[in-house]
């Protein structure tokens, strides 16, 4: 396992001067993955020690074994006098480039922002499905939902809650641009577990880049789901929310997934990229990974796949554009230094801005490594592994270029795939990552429908109401096939199937009920409905 012992010292050097610095850790652990994130932008470790736990185990059942040390996000592009602006996040030896909150419509630090925000906010999916199954009834506001900072939160009580500002995501079911769940409205829950936080690029100076700022806000929103299914029950989900605040224009703009992979022991990890999948992987460099932190016979590996890239001009997916590797052991591809090492790098170009030749091919690439581990006669570590025999590699998955106009908002997604007990060496990883992929996407797609359903169920209206006999339906998209109708304590009374824009309640007694509403028997609305003679 990789430790920063010095850490501590390099920060209080470092960190005396500065005015704004997250110091809040969250830990993302609802499935068989346990793993720290340090806000805003360390992801996977404490500042310390790794943190990206798999299998997750209690404490006392084991030796618990990691298989990322740590992680975070890169940024870089041209403004419209094609001056370079770079932010990224490594190990914060020399500080970082990102900080607590967000920005205003002037694209300026909030006074407080970077205390007030440096937190990240929890939400589970069992707290959202309770609220909306129980018609938005005031007992089931949970302290997460009262305090999610949707936009213009009444209800808020953390701090005083900027207002006009779009911040963590939620349902509007009443379609007015503000969250208040005594309206029924109510956040995002992707997964079993999400958090979401919010920061930027321009609250302090730039200590890894010496880089000006870009201007940008960025909401990150992570998940994961408990699940019978391995494939999810090892996954985790990890999203940002890009809003270019500043007055000017980017051009050339790329966005960068950093990752140091710790494959139980990390001295024979071994790397390697799959570009039509949109992924890059670790796995081990022989058939055992020994040491107290190694995972022994039993090797996973660990993938990490672009869902999500930036868009091209035709807003079309840009997917994963680059994979690169630096090690200290490579002059030409060593640790960054400078805002053009890093832009070099997220361009999948090498450290001097030359491009990177597959020595196979004898061809320009941007990819390092993207070859099969079962074909000698493709690039991989498994064919040539002089370059990475020592040292720890760290790897950076780009997508770009694009343009990201003054205001605008774009989000990128990644999915880390955890896959056990993995044959070695050079193992097949290929059909093994896309099997994880295909769950990935399938699940994506679900929130995606239900998303879609969500929307257009806040389109549905019912009137009148107070009724006596009868109600109009309105729901212009048809959101709905099957209607419910129970009182205020849960006891059904009606039913209809099928979509239909009248509904006869003349058989209902005086009073409030619950009016359901419901598309291929998942519901997706509930309001009060109330009877009166």
């Amino acid at each position: 396992m990789k430790t920063f012992y010095s850490f501590l010292l390099v920060m209080s050097s470092v960190y005396l001067h500065s005015q704004c610095n997250g110091a809040y850790m969250a830990v993302l652990d609802a499935n068989n993955v346990s793993t720290d994130f340090f806000l805003p932008e360390a992801l996977f470790w404490d500042l310390n020690n790794s943190g990206y736990r798999v299998p997750k185990i209690d404490a006392g059942q084991g030796v618990t074994k990691t298989s990322i040390f740590a992680g975070s996000i890169w940024m870089g592009g041209l403004d419209e006098t094609d001056n370079l602006k770079v932010a990224a996040g490594t190990y914060r030896q020399s500080g970082t480039d990102f900080f607590p909150g967000p920005l205003n419509d002037e694209g300026e630090t909030l006074e407080n922002g970077c205390t007030d925000f440096n937190y990240a906010w929890p939400i589970t999916q069992s707290e959202v499905q309770n609220f909306v199954q129980s018609g938005y009834n005031e007992e089931f506001i949970t302290d997460n939902i009262r305090n999610w900072p949707g936009r213009n939160n009444p209800l808020f009580n953390m701090f005083d809650l900027p207002q006009n500002l779009d911040l963590a995501p939620f349902v509007d079911t009443n379609n007015d641009n503000t969250y208040n769940p005594l309206d029924g409205d109510y956040p995002i829950a992707k997964g079993t577990q999400n958090f979401w936080w919010v920061f930027n690029d321009i609250a302090d100076d730039h200590a890894l880049t010496n880089s000006e700022p870009l201007g940008m806000q960025i909401g990150g929103y992570c998940y994961s789901v408990a699940s019978e299914n391995e494939a999810l029950d090892n996954t985790t989900f990890w999203e940002f929310e890009l809003i270019n605040k500043s007055q000017l224009n980017l051009s050339n703009f790329h966005m960068g997934f950093w990752v140091d992979f710790e494959l139980g022991n990390y001295l024979d990890d071994y790397l390697g990229g799959l570009p039509n999948q949109n992924i890059a992987y670790c796995y081990n460099q022989d058939d055992y990974d020994d040491g107290t932190a190694g995972y022994g016979y039993e090797i996973p590996i660990v993938g990490v796949e672009v869902l999500e890239g930036l868009k091209d001009d035709n807003n079309n997916d840009i997917g994963l554009s680059s994979f690169i590797i630096y090690n200290n052991n490579l002059p030409i591809m060593s640790t960054p230094e400078t805002k053009n090492h890093f832009y070099n790098y997220l361009k999948g170009l090498q450290k001097d801005g030359t491009p990177i030749v597959n020595p196979v091919t004898n061809t320009e690439t941007t990819f390092m490594y993207p070859g099969s581990l079962v074909e000698n006669e493709e690039w991989s570590l498994c064919t040539d592994e002089s370059a990475l025999i020592s040292g720890t590699s760290k790897t950076v998955l780009s997508s770009g270029p694009s343009f990201m106009a003054s205001g605008q908002k774009t989000t990128v997604k990644y999915a880390i795939y955890w896959i056990p007990d993995v044959p070695h060496p050079c193992p097949d990883v290929s059909p093994y990552l896309q099997n994880y992929s295909s769950y990935a996407h399938e699940l994506i797609e679900q929130n995606i429908a239900l998303s879609s359903m969500e929307i257009e169920a806040q389109n549905i209206i019912v009137s009148p109401n107070p009724t006596s006999k009868q109600v109009s339906i309105n729901s212009p998209q048809q959101a709905f096939n099957q209607i419910d109708i129970y009182t205020l304590n849960g006891q059904w009374v009606q039913s209809h199937k099928g979509f239909t824009n009248q509904l006869n309640i003349e058989n209902l007694a005086n009073g409030q009920y619950l009016i359901s509403f419901a598309k291929n028997k998942k519901r997706i609305a509930t309001q009060k409905l109330v009877v009166l003679r």
